[in-house]
């Protein structure tokens, strides 16, 4: 309380000094509105309330703090002009070329903490203020490849990716619609989509799986009613021709296909598929990356291989044995970090009691 009037003192002094005594109160008002009702600061009766103008003018929001004297605390960041263009954007694709526009003329250590604010901000205006459509679907998932693979930088405990956020933000906009129009947009995307990384995240985290040992459906509240086979068929067809090309190991994300397929057949399908691309070099690389899961708490970040998991779908004890023949007789630095990495990994895995 004593530091309180001590402030309220000093800043009176200060303004006794000024010429423009009036002008400078009515800055104060605008600039810091907690003021108002501390230092009885004069406020115009024509501006918007303390609260709208706490909101709109803080100096959190670029347009605006420039107003500050230059204490601008983040130089690269989403101007309020700017984030209107994505929300009001007629066209969803203009709003993701606002994105890479941004992002271009941005130093790279900035560009993972913007692409999270771009998410959030996205994620907001579709639980009030944009309806999903075909076409904002459609953006989203061409451009995920980018936001997953470029633009992440998970760290810290609680910590959310991506992919995490996309799917997040396309499970609550499904929710504004009906069973209906949920399925008609997403059938319309799998049709279309090029990385099916998203979609599959997407319909699992819904709908669940068929296997009487996978993921529960109705997680969310929500489904797709009686487009849940058609779409669930639709995208299996999908996946199984990415298969078949081994297209399937150069998606944004391998990992969210491969356990899409597990969860939607029964039997030894994917095991089989994956067991076998050991012998490939586009999947035993990606093997050796996707088993890993980045593990955060309290006391630190650690890689590790959850064993009991992968064991469903691949041969564990054969891609041991291939990673550490890389390990000990590859001639290419690369691929002895990676199996290096996996293997420490693993390791990690199998001491942790989880």
């Amino acid at each position: 309380m004593a530091q309180s009037d001590k402030f309220k003192s000093e800043l009176k002094a200060i303004l006794s000094a000024a010429k423009e005594v009036d002008a400078v109160r009515e800055c104060l008002g605008i600039l810091f509105p907690r003021l108002v009702s501390e230092l009885d600061l004069v406020v115009s009766s024509d501006q918007m309330d303390v609260g709208s103008r706490f909101r709109s003018r803080r100096l959190s929001q670029s347009d605006f703090s420039a107003s500050y004297f230059r204490l601008d605390p983040k130089p690269f960041t989403w101007s309020r002009s700017e984030i209107e263009n994505v929300i009001n954007s007629d066209d969803p694709f203009s709003a993701f070329d606002v994105f890479d526009r941004k992002i271009e003329q941005s130093p790279p250590s900035e560009r993972s903490r913007l692409t999270r604010i771009f998410l959030d901000i996205l994620g907001s205006a579709f639980e009030g203020v944009i309806t999903i459509t075909n076409s904002w679907l459609n953006a989203i998932v061409l451009n995920s490849v980018d936001l997953i693979q470029k633009y992440d930088d998970v760290g810290g405990a609680f910590s959310f990716s991506n992919a995490d956020r996309l799917r997040s933000l396309i499970v609550k906009a499904l929710d504004r619609l009906s069973a209906e129009e949920r399925g008609q947009v997403f059938s319309a995307s799998i049709s279309v989509a090029d990385d099916l990384t998203l979609l599959c995240g997407v319909f699992r985290t819904i709908a669940g799986d068929v296997r009487t040992d996978g993921v529960n459906p109705g997680r969310v509240g929500f489904g797709f009613g009686d487009w849940t086979d058609r779409l669930r068929d639709q995208l299996l067809i999908r996946v199984r021709e990415l298969a078949v090309t081994a297209q399937i190991w150069s998606q944004a994300s391998p990992r969210d296909l491969l356990w899409f397929w597990w969860g939607s057949v029964e039997g030894q399908e994917v095991y089989e598929y994956v067991s076998r691309s050991i012998d490939s070099s586009a999947g035993l690389s990606s093997l050796l990356e996707i088993t890993i899961g980045q593990i955060t708490s309290s006391s630190g970040s650690f890689e590790r291989v959850n064993h009991k998991i992968w064991s469903e779908i691949v041969d564990m004890a054969r891609l041991e044995q291939v990673a550490l023949s890389i390990l000990a007789n590859a001639a290419n630095p690369d691929d002895q970090a990676r199996a290096d990495r996996f293997l420490k990994a693993l390791e990690k895995g199998r001491n942790e009691d989880w």
